[in-house]
């Protein structure tokens, strides 16, 4: 403690801070915990106190020098739409979160209660954060072989995703805590959720490709004597609509073309979409692995009606 200290007046009480000064360009807080000299990690005092960062490092080398007591305590992190978010939290040690973009802009710690299947973070500022992320109890869910911490109020919303339901933004911020070293194990199946929450649990939608309407070339301004940036789009209508949960905005899969089909208009027992391709450097007909016509490119197969289509998790999940 008293080492972590003499580091700490040693990085941020220099002669070149005054008291009226807020921003700290000289020291940073991963050059503190991390051993690694970040400016954009930098002190802004206007958000926490000097007190606060000393206290979180001291729990963050302490969380460092244990071993996990089981499978859930760890290094979690969520999705922000700016920056990067970081939750380190031992049951026996407590909690830090960290979230960096330009500065150390947001920093809190505290202790943590953990149950069987639960984990709540109590930091002494509780009051000034409104996040269910921080303020919910943390439900412990198991999708495949990955771990999450889900806050109590979003089960449902988590369900959603889990089951390729939601309606995403790529920026859009997560609304739970997902494990940092597990993001490139894949999920499969329906996630598990403790006993007196498997009631919000809810399964992808399962449709097929009713008809096969046309294909459309979109040009675009891009387009050189050279390199063909001209989108396709291949229209398709699905045998099912509002009946069966189906709302515009939703993705999707085709498991026998590996493609996605993005939903754009709906009714009560139908909806349609359409399928992106676009052109290789050859002027090929192109197709991609991921949502909305993004991911890896592949050779395209051809669209035919009564092909299964089902929901699934974005990638990344």
């Amino acid at each position: 403690m008293k080492f972590l200290y003499a580091i700490f007046l040693a990085i941020v009480v220099s002669p070149s801070l005054t008291v009226c000064q807020t921003r700290d360009d000289e020291s940073n807080w991963f050059k503190l915990v991390k051993d690694r000299d970040d400016y954009y990690s930098r002190f802004d005092f206007t958000r926490y106190s000097a007190d606060d960062v000393l206290k979180a490092a001291r729990i963050y080398k302490q969380i460092e020098e244990t071993t996990s007591a089981d499978e859930w305590e760890g290094l979690y992190s969520t999705q922000v739409a700016i920056g990067e978010a970081e939750l380190r939290w031992r049951a026996s040690k407590g909690f830090v979160f960290h979230h960096v973009y330009h500065t150390l802009s947001s920093l809190q710690y505290g202790a943590v209660l953990a149950e069987a299947s639960a984990v709540r973070l109590i930091s002494p500022n509780a009051r000034q954060v409104k996040s269910p992320l921080f303020r919910d109890r943390l439900i412990k869910v198991k999708f495949g072989k990955k771990h999450y911490l889900v806050p109590q109020s979003r089960l449902r919303d988590f369900a959603e995703r889990a089951a390729g339901r939601e309606i995403t933004d790529f920026l859009e911020e997560w609304h739970f805590w997902q494990r940092i070293d597990e993001y490139d194990l894949t999920v499969e199946g329906l996630p598990s959720y403790p006993e007196e929450y498997a009631h919000l649990i809810v399964s992808p939608i399962k449709t097929k490709i009713l008809r096969v309407g046309h294909r459309r070339v979109v040009p675009s301004k891009s387009t050189t004597d050279t390199v063909n940036y001209d989108d396709i789009y291949v229209s398709v209508a699905l045998a099912d609509g509002y009946n069966k949960g189906i709302k515009a905005g939703m993705d999707f899969f085709v498991p026998e073309l590996g493609e996605w089909i993005e939903v754009r208009k709906v009714t009560r027992f139908r909806s349609s979409g359409r399928i992106r391709r676009d052109f290789d450097l050859e002027g090929r007909e192109q197709c991609w692995d991921s949502d909305k016509g993004s991911g890896q490119p592949f050779t395209c197969k051809k669209v035919v009606k009564g092909l299964a289509v089902v929901t699934k998790p974005p990638d990344g999940f």
